[in-house]
């Protein structure tokens, strides 16, 4: 039997005993997934206890924000994932904290490194800034190029000529004109190309330019009509010229600005027209020559037929085109002659004509006032 004076003695016993039981953990180990990696990166940060956390306790890590941030987990791992953008060499700490934020035990210290992202470089673009469509053989013939670069990383233009001789490469600077030359020793059609290349690992080019010319070994008769913005005359003007070598007249009516083209595009140009004959012996040839100048972010129209608002179809000539490029359109020109006789013209010179050249990827309508058919008409001899 116990005596009742030896009761309460025993029952602190008892409880100094159990809170003997109740052992604090301590940080085992630390580690980040992975050590280094660029900036936005998710970086894993693990930890690993002696022992389960006293109920209350967390593990907290400061990844060197110097922001506490609890890590999960249970029993004794516990982690956390965060994207990390700030470069350099970075020191995390890791403690337990009691619920009342004391830190219970040592900190624990580690490292990681954040590296700068590589930065996106872009392909260069190149825009035609001039060129002939036509060369005389061993004659100099110009292209002038101009080319940019976004990353400030613009290193050269390269220019093959369609011959059997080599590319011309020529150092670029950004925005400004560069000009190539080049003689073709023989006549033909030649189709040239070029492109803009950048400096950066792995190079990158633009879009290539391409265009036909077409080497003949005598120079061209050159003929310019003037051209107007608005008519402001019921007389319009005709140009005649003489080309000894082809024994051909020509007769050009001044060039028109079409009211009901597309304006602009980085050329500031709009569509035109103007009707042309020309008389080789005593035969003459009628042509009302269209060039369709458009914006697009697809692709060429390839216009091919020619339609008047009498559902006829008129003979059709596609004569040139030409494309020149910025970031994320293209400007399009695409030239098309319809023929036809002296004798259309002469039906439809009291009236006016209203026309509409049609492709597979667009069309355009052209309006011809009847005083400027009879202008010409009136200048150009009937036989």
């Amino acid at each position: 039997m116990i005596h009742s004076k030896f009761i309460i003695p025993l029952m602190f016993l008892v409880v100094n005993v159990a809170t003997a039981a109740t052992v604090a953990p301590r940080i085992s180990r630390i580690s980040v997934t992975p050590a280094t990696a660029t900036a936005g990166a998710i970086f894993k940060f693990s930890t690993t206890l002696s022992a389960p956390l006293i109920v209350g306790d967390k593990v907290k890590i400061n990844v060197g924000s110097g922001t506490l941030i609890a890590m999960t987990g249970t029993e004794t791992q516990y982690s956390l994932s965060q994207a990390l953008f700030t470069a350099g060499v970075k020191k995390y700490t890791v403690g337990i904290y009691t619920s009342r934020g004391a830190l219970r035990g040592a900190i624990n210290t580690g490292t990681y490194k954040v590296t700068s992202a590589a930065p996106v470089n872009h392909a260069p673009t190149l825009t035609l800034i001039s060129s002939d469509t036509t060369a005389t053989a061993n004659t100099k013939y110009t292209v002038t190029l101009n080319a940019k670069d976004v990353d400030a990383n613009l290193g050269s233009i390269t220019m093959n000529w369609g011959d059997s001789t080599s590319p011309d490469t020529l150092t670029a600077t950004d925005s400004k004109d560069l000009v190539f030359n080049h003689t073709y020793a023989a006549e033909g059609d030649f189709s040239w190309n070029a492109f803009a290349s950048d400096k950066g690992t792995p190079v990158l080019k633009s879009k290539s330019i391409s265009k036909i010319v077409i080497v003949s070994n005598l120079a061209p008769v050159e003929v310019k009509p003037p051209v107007v913005t608005v008519p402001i005359a019921v007389t319009y003007p005709v140009t005649e010229s003489y080309d000894v070598f082809k024994k051909m007249t020509s007769y050009i009516g001044v060039t028109i600005l079409s009211e009901t083209g597309e304006k602009a595009g980085f050329w500031d140009l709009r569509s035109k027209w103007t009707i042309r004959a020309f008389k080789i012996l005593d035969s003459f040839r009628y042509q009302i020559y269209m060039s369709s100048v458009y914006v697009s972010w697809t692709s060429w129209r390839y216009y091919d037929a020619v339609y008047d608002l009498n559902g006829n179809s008129l003979p059709t000539t596609t004569i040139s085109s030409d494309v020149g490029c910025q970031s994320f359109s293209c400007t399009y020109r695409e030239d098309v002659g319809a023929n036809v006789t002296r004798e259309y013209l002469t039906s439809v010179q009291d009236t006016g004509i209203k026309l509409k050249i049609s492709g597979t990827g667009g069309e355009e309508i052209f309006q011809i006032p009847a005083d400027y058919i009879k202008s010409f008409l009136a200048a150009v001899p009937a036989s």
